[in-house]
């Protein structure tokens, strides 16, 4: 067997082959402290269970690498939804402080108090109460 696979070797030119053809033989004919070694250290079951799984370990990378982006792009969202909620805080409140200053400045106190300061206007408060028009 050895001997066919030398042959084998001779016979491809290129060096790919027999390295191959080299690689494939030693795979073979491994000692047999190297095959209690290799269980040992789990290099001869993990090499065949890769190399019968490998899709499901490409999918199981691609699946992985999804989650991992997903994760950092919905982390990355929650800290600009955060980020715009304070902001949205603020201008609620600088709302709210703007219509309470202009309720207390449109207040009718205020309003009369402006008028008797500038006595030059003509507007002034009248003094009969309002007329109800009935619409029959």
């Amino acid at each position: 067997m050895k001997q066919k696979l030398k042959a084998q070797a001779r016979l491809s030119r290129s060096p790919m082959k027999q390295l191959l053809a080299a690689a494939s033989e030693e795979d073979k004919l491994m000692s047999g402290n190297n095959v209690l070694q290799g269980l040992f250290f789990g290099d001869v079951v993990w090499r065949r269970l890769l190399q019968s799984n490998v899709k499901v370990v490409l999918l199981i990378v691609v699946f992985t690498v999804i989650y991992v982006g997903v994760r950092y792009q919905c982390q990355h969202d929650m800290v600009e939804i955060n980020e715009l909620e304070a902001q949205l805080k603020d201008a609620k409140y600088n709302a709210m402080t703007t219509s309470s200053n202009l309720t207390e400045r449109t207040r009718e106190s205020h309003i009369l108090n402006a008028l008797r300061q500038n006595r030059d206007t003509l507007l002034h408060i009248s003094e009969q109460p309002p007329y109800i028009i009935e619409m029959n």
